[in-house]
């Protein structure tokens, strides 16, 4: 379809009334200025002035009408990108259903040019939401098959290392292997939910973060194995927010694995309150240099240290995603301070504080 020529008689129309308009003003201010000169000469007669006054009054209302005419004429040219733009704000590639590109859907009186603009925008969304269906069918293939030989990792460590025939050297081997396959489970549920995270509901789901907090302390305790470290958890309350359970899980759960992989010594302590969760550690801490970058996807310490430099970027990532502030504070060699707020939060009950260490 070729809009050119439309396009460009339109444009000449716009510019024509435009010229028109501005002749009217000149002839406006050429009829007043003669019946003012006239009259302080006093050459104008009675049917004069009442003839000078009707071109006076037909010089007002002539531009006012074609100022009205070009008026209506650019609503009628720009009605059609006003409705376009409407459907645009609420075009939602994850809604199949919107079909307000479609060219069944267009209004009949749109205009040749909008009819194309509408037609690519039709062909863009087709593909958009082609690729978000392809990674919604990858995000679910992925979570089966990725998981499945994991599972059976783990499964079988666990019965190499009930074997009491198992030598001390096979039995540290078999136990790295299952911190290997527990970091890349957390991995994988990580990155999984990402791929997912425009289509998760903030609302609908509500998780207990208390119970979150304790199953992720209990997960992360083999991470502290021959370490002199103690690991406690002390609520103040407990809370709900609304969101699914593996958000926070993953949210949290990089927190304090982060917490107990950069401890050597000391002690870390997971503080529920009300609407917020704070992780404190007494490890290795970090420079104001370090601090600006933590957030960084795939930056991690130059230290050899466990870690693939990407959990402090999903967790902020997460934050953003539902609206929970990310905070991190830390000093080098006394510990860093994570704190997680919740802003809408429902406290549940008070509780007493609980050691879990």
């Amino acid at each position: 379809m070729d809009a050119g020529p439309a396009l460009r008689q339109k444009v000449w129309r716009g510019f024509a009334r435009q010229i028109l308009s501005i002749l009217a003003a000149a002839l406006l201010g050429a009829v007043g200025a003669w019946v003012f000169v006239a009259h302080r000469a006093g050459d104008l007669g009675g049917g004069a002035a009442l003839a000078a006054a009707f071109a006076l009054l037909l010089g007002l209302c002539l531009p006012l009408a074609l100022a009205w005419w070009s008026y209506r004429g650019y609503v009628r040219a720009l009605g059609p990108l006003h409705w376009l733009a409407g459907q645009v704000r609420r075009y939602d590639p994850r809604d199949p259903g919107h079909g307000g590109f479609a060219p069944e859907s267009l209004p009949p009186d749109m205009d040749a040019e909008t009819r194309v603009l509408a037609s690519s925008l039709h062909q863009l969304a087709r593909e958009v939401e082609a690729v978000l269906e392809r990674e919604r069918r990858f995000t679910r293939d992925a979570s089966h098959e990725l998981r499945t030989p994991l599972t059976v990792i783990r499964m079988a460590t666990d019965l190499l290392l009930a074997d009491p025939d198992q030598s001390p050297y096979s039995q540290r081997a078999l136990r790295r292997i299952q911190d290997s396959g527990r970091d890349m489970e957390a991995l994988i549920e990580s990155f999984l939910l990402l791929a997912r995270a425009p289509d998760l509901d903030t609302g609908g789901e509500e998780a207990r973060v208390a119970q979150v907090v304790y199953e992720q302390v209990e997960d992360a305790r083999p991470l502290l194995r021959n370490k002199p470290v103690e690991l406690h958890v002390q609520a103040d309350c407990d809370f709900s927010v609304q969101a699914p359970a593996r958000v926070v899980s993953v949210l949290l759960g990089n927190l304090i694995r982060n917490a107990c992989v950069f401890t050597d010594s000391g002690r870390i302590d997971v503080r529920i309150g009300r609407g917020e969760v704070v992780v404190e550690d007494s490890g290795i801490g970090m420079s104001p240099d370090v601090l600006a970058r933590a957030f960084e996807p795939f930056y991690r310490l130059g230290d050899g240290r466990r870690g693939h430099g990407i959990g402090l970027s999903i967790v902020r990532r997460l934050g953003d995603r539902f609206g929970w502030q990310i905070v991190l504070e830390s000093t080098p060699e006394q510990g860093t301070v994570a704190s997680v707020r919740f802003p809408n939060a429902e406290v549940i009950e008070p509780e007493a504080d609980v050691a879990a260490g």
